[in-house]
């Protein structure tokens, strides 16, 4: 009975939050974005 929107939080190594998390948003090209910069964040991680 619970209503609850996507939430997402991309995490690195450590467990450390990499970007701003993102809530429910229906646009692609902005999901793309936050999950690109996620991955820009992964790599430059040591």
């Amino acid at each position: 009975g619970v209503n609850a929107q996507p939430y997402y939080v991309l995490q690195g190594r450590d467990g450390k939050v990499l970007v701003p998390p993102r809530g429910y948003d229906l646009s692609v090209p902005g999901f793309i974005e936050f999950l690109r910069s996620g991955i820009e964040a992964y790599n430059k991680q040591q």
